[in-house]
């Protein structure tokens, strides 16, 4: 990150939202083979439901509690 930003405090909050992130990615990319898997075998309407129940049910509320909390950014 240093190769780009120069502001120290910056950095720090760009390092911190990386290690959270990392996390997340490695959750979400299961996600996607067993998706993949799914659609591989013909079955389409499943997968697309699912998603979206993740999405609209899991990951867009619980980013808004994490976020009125006091993790902030850091809760999104």
């Amino acid at each position: 990150m240093a190769l780009f930003i120069t502001d120290p405090a910056v950095i720090a909050l760009t390092e911190t939202l990386l290690h959270v992130v990392l996390w997340s990615v490695i959750v979400f990319r299961w996600s996607v083979v067993f998706s993949g898997v799914m659609r591989s075998s013909g079955t389409l309407l499943a997968p697309m439901v699912l998603s979206l129940i993740c999405i609209l049910g899991v990951q867009l509320p619980g980013a808004i509690w994490l976020s009125q909390t006091r993790l902030g950014l850091t809760g999104i």
